[in-house]
């Protein structure tokens, strides 16, 4: 679900965070490396925490920027 708030109604525990527009989601910066490199790290994780059985060498085919740009 998407969904879509304005700055000030942001709770003040979210301050600080940055969340990129449609535009940044779009680059390659963010998607090709960012995005599916942290996906794979959190698998990691959760495999070293018990949680996923198994965790795939690659996420890249499973990020998009379908979900921006539609």
């Amino acid at each position: 679900m998407v969904t879509a708030i304005a700055f000030g109604d942001v709770q003040i525990g979210n301050r600080g965070s940055a969340f990129p527009d449609a535009k940044a989601q779009q680059t390659t910066a963010l998607l090709d490396s960012g995005t599916a490199k942290a996906i794979g790290e959190t698998a990691k994780f959760l495999k070293e925490q018990g949680k996923v059985e198994t965790v795939l060498p690659d996420y890249s085919p499973y990020v998009s920027v379908r979900s921006v740009t539609e």
